[in-house]
């Protein structure tokens, strides 16, 4: 029946709350309905859904319409400890609902309203009713298949809702990082495959906690791209090592290239290209010390977005490279599209044993690559045999452990100084 939800739980003894489950249901796709048919038509589309609804529930617990398209609702549950979780709410009333609510005969509805839920069952209704409303907020909002086109729902579990909320203090911990300097930069070097000197290096993120041990970069980098804080943090790091460059270069110290990851998570900031070019030119750096590499998680396959902005930093004068390139986002558009300066093979083309069928893979690659004008950098390389192999073929560079690990930017220093002592000798 239709009620105020909160009125109706608060009244509730425990007892009572325990025999139901309470849910958060929005229509995906009501604001489009609404922009593309107007209010009257919207206002129309409510109506039915409550109707169904309204008429679902009856007199199996209460229903009211928060706002726009969003509804709470209580609804008798009997718990099934035979059943997994999420089967139980399917059985109870979620698949009933949903068909109905699917095949609504009204024109515009019908096999075209799409639904998500929040559901605590009701062993999960206790505490104030806000705290029932966030956390199936919460749960709905975070729903793996939230763009799913037909319907999604998410069951409320204290593990989920813990994972959400270890994830927002992970990202608070990441916030005091970045704004008390925790998040540092290492150094990979480059190695020229014909002269085996250090051509360059590649900035790559660490992070030290207050005790000042590095944690782990798999339990963060998955976080980082959330509310652009990979972004802040790039620029800063940015900064820093241009006036690393251009101090040591005024001072007639060795310097070598380094080269910067740019991410997908950059392409959310239309200006970030402009931000990139005036901290350069601030600092004074020269254009020919970077090199920008545009990492796998760009998808190139999506209009010319990407290949534009690689062309303005070419413009600029910088170097520009793919990463990782044939992990499987890369696309061979790229090379036909874009002015690159370096393709830099994934890893995963040097992790086994180098049997035939792969040193003809690499071959072909690396050969077809030269020939379109580009340098070719093997990334992890661990081996004697591939650092063999890639030299017999012509290979231009090499990163990998077999030569060097990442390392902190004064041990690269070092690395840099006694070469520079042995050319000069």
């Amino acid at each position: 029946m239709i009620a105020n939800v909160k009125m109706v739980y608060e009244a509730m003894s425990s007892q009572e709350a325990s025999r139901y489950a309470f849910a958060e249901m929005t229509i995906k796709n009501w604001d489009y309905f609404f922009a593309a048919c107007g209010a009257e038509t919207g206002n129309e589309i409510l109506e039915e859904v409550t109707k169904i609804l309204e008429h679902f529930i009856g007199d199996r617990g209460f229903l009211q319409r928060i706002y726009r398209e969003t509804f709470h609702f209580l609804i008798l549950f009997d718990e099934n400890p035979d059943k997994e979780l999420d089967d139980q709410v399917l059985d109870a009333f979620l698949s009933e609902l949903v068909d109905q609510l699917f095949d609504i005969p009204y024109p515009l509805l019908f096999h075209n309203v799409y639904t998500s839920f929040g559901i605590l069952p009701p062993w999960e209704l206790k505490g104030t009713y806000e705290e029932l409303v966030n956390k199936a907020s919460i749960i709905r909002t975070n729903c793996p298949e939230l763009m799913k086109r037909s319907f999604c729902f998410e069951v409320f579990t204290e593990g989920k809702y813990q994972r959400y909320l270890n994830h927002i203090k992970q990202m608070r911990c990441i916030t005091h990082a970045r704004t008390h300097d925790h998040f540092i930069y290492y150094i990979q070097p480059k190695i020229d495959l014909l002269t085996n000197k250090i051509i360059g290096g590649e900035v790559l993120l660490r992070w030290k906690d207050e005790s000042g041990k590095v944690i782990p970069t798999n339990e963060y980098i998955p976080y980082l791209s959330t509310f652009g804080e990979i972004y802040l943090i790039d620029l800063k790091t940015y900064r820093s090592v241009c006036t690393y460059l251009k101090e040591g270069l005024d001072q007639h110290q060795a310097r070598v290239p380094m080269s910067f990851n740019i991410c997908a998570n950059n392409f959310s900031d239309h200006a970030f290209v402009n931000d990139y070019l005036s901290i350069t030119e601030e600092i004074g750096v020269p254009h020919s010390y970077i090199e920008f590499e545009f990492m796998e998680d760009i998808k190139f396959d999506q209009g010319n977005h990407v290949f534009e902005i690689i062309q303005e930093f070419k413009e600029a004068g910088f170097s520009c490279s793919i990463d990782d390139f044939g992990r499987g986002n890369s696309s061979f558009a790229v090379l036909i599209n874009s002015d690159l300066d370096i393709i830099k093979l994934d890893r995963l083309f040097f992790k086994e044993p180098l049997d035939e069928k792969r040193k003809q893979m690499i071959i072909h690659l690396v050969g077809m690559i030269k020939e379109m004008g580009m340098k070719v950098l093997a990334e992890g390389v661990e081996t004697q045999e591939y650092v063999d192999f890639l030299k017999s073929i012509a290979c231009d560079y090499i990163q990998g452990f077999y030569y060097y690990k990442p390392m902190p930017l004064e041990e690269f220093q070092v690395l840099l100084d006694q070469q520079h002592s042995q050319e000069v000798l």
